[in-house]
């Protein structure tokens, strides 16, 4: 059970908190680029916007759901067939994260998660999550969690992109396919994140 948890956080943590963004090309057609839109333009046209995407770890099928102000809070949350199980937040300096089965909470510092000079963004973020080109993100963690990710974002003409998620943890390396089902901007959203009080706290 906890082995499930912590790979649900990982493929939520892994989603967002990218120490490196390397991009490459997908072309579509005018018309198709105009659906997809925002994309190449380093300005975005949003203000909000919401995803979802639906994967399985091991046979169990979850859930994430992303929420994002732009360049100020990127929120998630991972639903299992308990309903949900863990719950992050990204704030412009912090890593919030709740891991619902254990109950705990970690509460990490970006600046601690710089890697290679380069800090966390949230910008490189959603642009990587709205962006209709393939890429992939890198993210190294050495607490809480001992961990190493790698996410690779393809891109197919007419449909939603499919993150592949490739985890090392403990000398072991866990896979899992996340398919984005639905995306939409400008609506409004909500980013509630509370940490219980009988929850034990990590802080880095």
């Amino acid at each position: 059970m906890r082995t499930r948890t912590l790979i649900t956080l990982l493929a939520t943590i892994a989603l967002f908190c990218s120490c490196g963004v390397s991009r490459k090309q997908n072309v579509v057609s005018p018309k198709q680029d105009a659906v997809l839109k925002p994309s190449e333009q380093e300005s975005v046209g949003y203000t909000t916007f919401a995803a979802q995407y639906k994967g399985s770890f091991n046979s169990i099928p979850f859930k994430l759901q992303v929420r994002a102000s732009h360049d100020s809070i990127i929120w998630c949350s991972v639903s299992a067939l308990l309903g949900e199980v863990a719950r992050g937040k990204l704030t412009c300096d912090s890593v919030y994260a709740l891991d619902k089965i254990n109950s705990e909470a970690y509460i990490i510092a970006k600046s601690t998660l710089a890697t290679g000079g380069k800090s966390l963004d949230n910008k490189a973020i959603e642009k990587f999550l709205t962006d209709t080109v393939d890429s992939q993100m890198q993210f190294g963690l050495t607490k809480p969690l001992a961990a190493e990710v790698l996410v690779k974002k393809k891109v197919q003409s007419g449909s939603m992109p499919i993150y592949e998620v490739e985890a090392t943890l403990s000398n072991r390396t866990y896979k899992l396919k996340l398919t984005q089902t639905d995306i939409k901007f400008d609506t409004p959203q909500q980013y509630p994140f509370t940490i219980p009080a009988q929850y034990g706290i990590k802080r880095r």
